[in-house]
């Protein structure tokens, strides 16, 4: 291209830029490398700090989330984790697929630490946190109880080696989702299934399931019936049952009840409240002498708070010993001759170093959680869900994708 300047002599202008060659191609080998780049760093470390996918795998948060669901949940609402065991393989939890072989090493071990958060646990709040009572893994099959009661009376190293156990890194514990009933320095209590904290009763969401007994007129409820309330025979195997020919034992909302209450065929239906004179020794802290506890009746109970002291007493050391002795790594602690005591020397009092949290499911009677375990602490809390991608009928398949997809349940917010 040229020109002519102002005493008409004729003027060559520069090449056309550079930019306007075509762009060198990238090499296959590059190519592949910036993928492999981005799936085995940029996407596992969005895992660690910002979002990780979960999948629901039991009923026991039925009526707020179903088994199927697909979920993202949020990593920096509270504060991501620093990694406690960073060398690990990427998108492994604990175990490699098909193996009995560890997916980390703890070679490298790091300390409890958190990122700074926009928000801390409230009461209310669903939560992701590793299962506390899942702090060892053993060859054999050893109750909790009796694994601690061995560590009672023949110590540590004896038993671990007797029984081939070994103890999981927090970070690679089971992962369980509940609701956030209580929060550190909260006292609450359950009476007939009814909760108050500090108090005041525990506003519940609108489709807290509980068990009811539901009787009918006439023989069996039909699977259509069944299906317009919810209990689709394959999917909810564990939300409902016979008991005889006219009775069963239902899963559902106060709201579902009432509706189904108003059905012809049904005669009654009750809810399924144990009596507070019933308890069970399953519930924390396992001892019905001094807690005769249920599911639907236990407390009162102070939640350990960060920086905040209790006597030790005979009536409050079994609540807490295992919060002292093993989240705070206290192993010497011990009760003897009507005293605490720590590294062999009396212990009046204890100063909490955590929050800790009691979580309960919606699913209140098909729901494994703090009434049978005890606190969380703080260390194990993972996220919250944000937001349910998808949700899926576990039974049904892909190939028919109009029952496999539960559309109106996918695309949606957590409350």
């Amino acid at each position: 291209m040229s020109t002519h300047n102002e005493d008409g002599y004729k003027v060559v202008a520069d090449p056309e830029p550079e930019k306007n060659k075509k762009k060198k191609k990238k090499s296959a080998g590059r190519e592949w490398g910036e993928t492999l780049l981005f799936a085995l760093i940029v996407v596992p470390l969005i895992n660690i700090f910002v979002l990780q996918s979960y999948a629901i795998p039991t009923s026991s948060m039925e009526g707020s989330m179903l088994v199927g669901d697909k979920l993202f949940v949020s990593k920096f609402h509270y504060g991501a984790r620093i990694p406690q065991t960073p060398l690990a393989l990427p998108f492994m939890h604990d175990r490699i697929p098909g193996t009995n072989m560890q997916a980390y090493t703890d070679l490298l071990s790091l300390p409890y630490m958190r990122l700074p958060g926009f928000k801390s646990v409230k009461n209310g709040d669903i939560v992701v946190f590793n299962w506390p009572e899942g702090d060892t893994m053993t060859l054999e099959r050893l109750s909790t109880r009796s694994y601690y009661d061995m560590l009672r009376s023949e110590g540590r190293k004896t038993v671990d080696r007797k029984y081939n156990i070994v103890t999981r890194p927090v970070d690679k514990r089971e992962n369980y989702v509940k609701r956030c009933i209580a929060i550190g320095g909260d006292t609450f209590s359950i009476t007939d299934g009814e909760i108050t904290v500090n108090g005041e009763a525990f506003k519940s969401v609108d489709n807290t399931q509980f068990s009811y007994i539901v009787e009918t007129k006439r023989g069996q409820i039909s699977p259509k019936n069944l299906e317009k309330y919810g209990f689709m025979p394959s999917e909810k195997r564990y939300e409902y049952g016979q008991i005889n020919a006219n009775t069963y034992y239902m899963m559902m909302s106060e709201e579902t009840a009432a509706a189904l209450e108003k059905e012809t065929y049904i005669k009654s239906i009750k809810k399924n409240i144990t009596a507070a004179d019933e308890p069970n020794p399953k519930m924390f802290p396992q001892n019905t002498e001094l807690f005769p506890w249920n599911v639907d009746n236990m407390g009162p109970i102070w939640v350990p708070k960060e920086g905040e002291s209790i006597e030790l007493t005979r009536e409050n050391y079994l609540l807490y010993e295992r919060v002292i002795r093993t989240f705070e790594n206290n192993p010497t602690l011990k009760w003897e001759n009507e005293q605490a005591y720590l590294n062999d020397q009396p212990l009046a009092s204890y100063t909490f170093q955590m929050d800790y949290y009691w979580m309960m499911g919606d699913n209140r009677h098909n729901s494994q959680d703090s009434r049978f375990w005890g606190f969380v602490p703080e260390d194990h809390i993972v996220g919250t869900p944000i937001f349910v991608w998808l949700s899926t009928e576990r039974d049904a398949s892909w190939l028919q994708p109009w029952k496999k997809i539960r559309w109106g349940k996918s695309f949606r917010t957590v409350d």
